[in-house]
């Protein structure tokens, strides 16, 4: 029998996969595992959210409604001196806040404030941007030169500090994350089409944003991070950034084996929690 927490979050987890547009096949899933005797199959259905939204009811809702802000993860970029794509416009409340000039003719990238799953999520040429009805920010579009479709990392951190899982995910168009028909691929280490200078970047940030989440967010579970490399060709560096951070997330897929590594964290955050 389901305890209203669970139930709560099944819920949370149905209406956050029709958000983005889920296949029906998750879906089904999820209700096949309602009545699975298998410890790990809500976990892998659900890809982890139902141990998020059962534990995210510890979490204040204040602090929660903030972290569902894009622009509260840029601010804790800048508080922490994390990489991220600087803001060069931002609309609020109907109005325009220029910090940058925009080249008419350079896509950039458009992020609503308050969406995800890819939604609100759009590259736009600098004479081409929308008008101002919803509060979002243009940054730089990043191009990470190894592949030749659209990449970023899903980045799993815990609530000690420690990295649980990194993830290769692509797509041929902007938004089509694993939700809307990108594919993904456990990496962790050593990822595919990385060059030495491209890993190290990686796992320089990636361990940057464990330490964060174990010192800042420590009350949270789990936190996945969007972060992707970028190739400045006037330089020839290579650079990591993070886009954004999640607290109802993908941490896992099925197929990955990690759904009972990933209930001992859990009960580790339980342990820790109602010790404290």
């Amino acid at each position: 029998m389901l305890t209203w927490r669970e139930l709560r979050g099944l819920i949370l987890i149905i209406v956050s996969f029709r958000a983005h547009t889920a296949p029906p096949r998750k879906i089904k899933a999820v209700i096949r595992a309602l009545s699975s005797r298998d410890p790990d199959a809500m976990t892998n259905a659900s890809e982890g959210l139902l141990e998020q939204t059962v534990m995210i009811g510890r979490v204040p809702l204040n602090q929660l409604f903030a972290m569902g802000d894009k622009r509260w993860w840029y601010n804790l970029s800048i508080l922490e001196n994390i990489p991220n794509p600087p803001i060069l416009r931002e609309c609020v409340s109907g109005r325009v806040k220029e910090y940058a000039t925009i080249s008419p003719s350079t896509f950039y990238i458009v992020k609503v404030h308050n969406e995800f799953g890819g939604k609100g999520v759009d590259m736009r040429k600098g004479n081409d941007l929308p008008p101002c009805t919803k509060d979002y920010v243009v940054q730089r579009r990043l191009v990470d030169c190894n592949v030749d479709v659209t990449r970023h990392f899903r980045v799993t951190t815990l609530f000690d500090g420690t990295i649980f899982a990194v993830h290769d995910m692509r797509a041929r168009k902007l938004t089509d994350i694993i939700s809307n028909g990108g594919t993904q691929k456990l990496c962790n280490r050593q990822c595919a089409n990385m060059s030495v200078v491209s890993t190290n970047a990686l796992h320089t940030l990636v361990n940057k944003l464990a330490e964060v989440h174990g010192r800042q967010m420590s009350n949270i579970l789990s936190c996945g991070w969007d972060v992707m490399l970028d190739c400045d060709t006037l330089s020839g560096r290579m650079n990591a950034y993070v886009l954004e951070g999640n607290v109802l997330h993908s941490a896992l897929f099925p197929g990955d084996g990690l759904a009972a590594e990933y209930r001992r964290h859990v009960d580790r955050y339980l342990h820790k929690v109602s010790s404290a």
